[in-house]
C-alpha cells in the first residue's frame, strides 16, 4: 500500500505508520526476514510502533498501550485468524482461542463424525501456525477421509510439513523468501512469488472443455 500510493502521489502521498502489540514484526519469521523488512520500512519512512495493541479508536487517534495516544487520519485494520463463537457455542471442543480441536484424521476430539480443517481448527498433536499453506494442504486428506467415512473404511493420519515457504512482497517487484532458517531476498524472488501466485490463480478456473470433463468425471466417482 505505502508504496502504491507514493508511486502514485509522489510527495502528496500520505505517511505511514505501523502499530502492533508484538515486540517486533512478523515474530513467526526468522530474524534475518525481521532485519530485512525492518531496513525496508525505516529506507520509507514508515514509523513503527512495537508493543503497542490498540485499546480504543478516537475521532482521529488510536489508543495504545500505556494510553498513549497516536493520531491519524486513516486506519486500515488487520488482525490473525479469530475463531466464531458458535463453535464452542455448539458445544464442540475448542482451544483456549476458540478453535476446534482436531485429531490426526481432522476429526473433532470430542464429536468424530464432525470433520475441521484450515483456519477454523486446531490440530492437537501438530499445531502449527494459522496460513493458507498449512491450511490448503488439508483439503485433499480431508476429503480423502469424507469418502472412508462414508464407505466405512479406516481413516487415515495426516501429518503437516513442519516449515512452509514464505515469500513476501514489498511492493516494489521485490520479495522476501524463507523457509526454515533460511532467507533469500531479490526482484527474482518477486517473479518467483508471481509465477506461484498466478499458477495457484489458474488452477481455480478451469477451461469450459475442463470444467465439462470433470462434471462427467464426477458423475461417477464416491463422495
Amino acid at each position: 500500500m505505502q508504496f502504491r500510493l507514493q508511486t502514485a502521489m509522489g510527495e502528496a502521498a500520505p505517511r505511514f505508520a505501523l502499530m502492533t502489540d508484538q515486540p517486533c514484526i512478523v515474530p513467526q519469521q526468522p530474524a534475518t526476514v525481521r532485519a530485512v523488512l525492518g531496513r525496508i520500512l525505516v529506507k520509507r519512512g514508515v514509523v513503527l510502533h512495537l508493543q503497542s495493541g490498540a485499546i480504543a479508536v478516537e475521532p482521529g487517534s488510536i489508543i495504545v498501550t500505556q494510553g498513549r495516544r497516536i493520531a491519524v487520519d486513516r486506519i486500515v485494520w488487520a488482525t490473525t485468524a479469530a475463531a466464531q463463537p458458535w463453535m464452542a457455542a455448539a458445544g464442540l471442543d475448542c482451544d483456549e482461542q476458540g478453535f476446534i480441536r482436531i485429531d490426526d484424521r481432522l476429526r473433532s476430539t470430542s464429536h468424530p463424525f464432525v470433520f475441521a480443517a484450515g483456519d477454523c481448527a486446531a490440530q492437537v498433536e501438530h499445531p502449527r501456525p494459522k496460513s493458507g499453506v498449512f491450511a490448503v494442504r488439508q483439503g485433499p486428506p480431508l476429503a480423502d477421509n469424507l469418502r472412508r467415512t462414508v464407505h466405512e473404511v479406516p481413516l487415515r493420519t495426516f501429518v503437516p510439513q513442519r516449515h512452509a515457504l514464505a515469500l513476501i512482497s514489498t511492493g516494489d517487484k521485490h520479495a522476501i523468501g524463507s523457509r526454515g532458517p533460511f532467507t533469500v531476498e531479490g526482484d527474482w524472488v518477486w517473479r518467483w512469488k508471481d509465477w506461484i501466485d498466478r499458477r495457484f490463480v489458474a488452477k481455480g478456473y478451469p477451461s469450459q472443455s475442463q470444467s465439462h470433463t470433470r462434471d462427467q468425471l464426477r458423475g461417477g466417482l464416491p463422495l
